[in-house]
């Protein structure tokens, strides 16, 4: 389930026309938006970041994800 969950958050980055916040990709999964959901989506994407899959950036002390293009 892990890995699966990695790949769909790479791929809603990937699809993201700009870099997206924490909450908004938890929103974008089927169901409650609960806040296990969101810290583990928040693990994802310090995963992600940590292998090289996704970068991040700073915009008015938020800090966004992005897919390396």
């Amino acid at each position: 389930a892990d890995l699966d969950l990695i790949r769909l958050v790479r791929d809603i980055l990937a699809r993201a026309p700009s870099p997206a916040l924490p909450d908004a990709i938890a929103a974008s999964f089927n169901g409650r938006n609960s806040a296990k959901r969101r810290e583990r989506v928040g693990e994802v994407l310090e995963t992600l970041v940590s292998t090289g899959g996704a970068r991040t950036g700073q915009v008015e002390g938020r800090t966004l994800y992005f897919v390396p293009r």
